[in-house]
């Protein structure tokens, strides 16, 4: 990093990691990279590493983003979405059970145990979300498929009229049981985002405590039989599976359009996570471009566009026969960026959907303009990251920036203060 030194960055407003209360924060630049330094007059200082690498190519990253000064002095305590809040809702996501039929060593909801949302409960918080405007919808958990009424729960999703309905699912079930992963699709799923954590049976038996490689890959089957489309949900954790970030986009390339792409999850340590290593993003980047054998390069992967730029990344593509043509401009604005006004929101939210969301066969007349449409979409292919935010990391600053929003009790949580409270 040539003659870099030690100096302050940008200042922030963050939570101490052991009393939760609110801290003067700062990115601080050292010679091998940048860290989130906090200070607690009762707990004294906790930092931890945000970019390892230079800090030049850190403050390029995050440039059109930084910190705010942090005006509201009841964030995170009183959280449900404020007048300081910077970013609209891209997703809502509704836990409709504590209940799991996993029990990960890995957890970052610390999901396994507990009740199930009652329908009633679960319809009325449908209901409010849709009055408020939102309308794209991630089901979640807890396994959300462990849910008695999970199918009920889709079709009345689909008739309230939901744009899309994304299932968040260890996979499981719709392995297990024949004509499940129709059914999903038939009563409203758009696309499944499916935990899957590498090729190798002795990764799930880490992450997972059991080996799940071909229930994973029996899910992926059945979903391509019922027209559904697949993202690939990889929690990734230095010393187990990072290794693997490659092979997981490389199985995902070779398995279009049943697969639509890949969503990376660096560990973060909330709810069953021991504290351990962290890996940053120019480390998951420079992975992705070597272990793919430049399948995909580091230089075509942009910001995330609907958060702070240290949540995480994306990058879009159409796969040719040559390779993936890289479709990621620059200048592309997020559906969630503060500019983007309510028919922008829709516009972007609907591109989202067509890349994940997968076009059935025979959907559209031969020769349609709709069936131009589903031969683009059988070509689409997506990668992107999220870094969600731990107690050591948190930052109101990335929070008030956050899109992804977590329905309880009338109230919409970003998701990283949801699970840090």
């Amino acid at each position: 990093m040539g003659n870099q030194t030690m100096k302050i960055l940008f200042h922030t407003t963050a939570l101490c990691p052991i009393c939760k209360q609110r801290v003067p924060a700062a990115y601080m630049q050292y010679p091998d990279g940048v860290r989130l330094e906090k200070f607690c007059p009762t707990h004294r200082a906790h930092g931890a590493d945000i970019w390892r690498g230079d800090a030049r190519e850190f403050l390029n990253w995050c440039k059109g983003w930084e910190p705010e000064p942090y005006v509201n002095p009841d964030c995170p305590y009183r959280c449900g979405l404020c007048d300081h809040h910077q970013t609209p809702t891209c997703c809502v996501i509704l836990d409709i059970t504590n209940r799991c039929n996993l029990r990960c060593p890995y957890c970052f909801a610390d999901g396994g145990s507990g009740e199930d949302m009652p329908f009633e409960m679960v319809c009325e918080a449908l209901d409010d979300i849709y009055a408020k405007g939102r309308r794209f919808l991630h089901i979640s958990g807890g396994e959300p498929t462990v849910h008695p009424d999970i199918i009920k729960i889709l079709s009345y999703a689909k008739e309230k009229g939901f744009a899309y309905i994304q299932l968040n699912t260890n996979g499981i079930r719709i392995a297990e049981e024949a004509g499940f992963a129709k059914a999903l699709a038939d009563a409203g799923a758009s696309c499944v985002f499916l935990q899957f954590d590498g090729l190798r049976d002795k990764t799930y038996e880490m992450i997972r405590g059991q080996a799940l490689l071909e229930k994973k890959k029996q899910a992926i089957r059945l979903c391509d039989e019922a027209e559904l489309g697949v993202v690939l949900v990889p929690t990734v954790i230095a010393g187990i599976n990072d290794d693997q970030i490659g092979e997981i986009l490389r199985f995902a390339y070779d398995h279009t359009p049943a697969i639509r792409g890949v969503h990376y999850q660096p560990v973060t340590y909330t709810g069953r996570f021991a504290p351990g290593e962290r890996i940053t993003i120019p480390e998951m980047l420079a992975a992705i471009e070597e272990q793919s054998d430049g399948l995909i390069r580091k230089d075509q992967i942009l910001p995330s566009a609907c958060d702070a730029a240290l949540c995480g990344f994306h990058a879009e593509f159409q796969k040719e026969e040559d390779g993936l043509h890289c479709l990621t401009a620059a200048d592309t604005e997020g559906c969630c960026t503060p500019s983007a006004g309510p028919d922008d929101v829709v516009k972007n939210q609907l591109h989202v959907k067509n890349r994940w969301m997968r076009v059935p066969d025979g959907m559209y007349p031969p020769g349609s303009m709709g069936e131009l449409r589903k031969t683009i979409s059988d070509k689409s292919f997506c990668i992107s990251g999220m870094l969600f935010q731990d107690p050591d990391t948190l930052d109101l600053g990335r929070v008030m920036h956050c899109s992804v929003h977590v329905y309880r009790d009338g109230h919409f949580i970003p998701f990283c203060v949801y699970h840090n409270r």
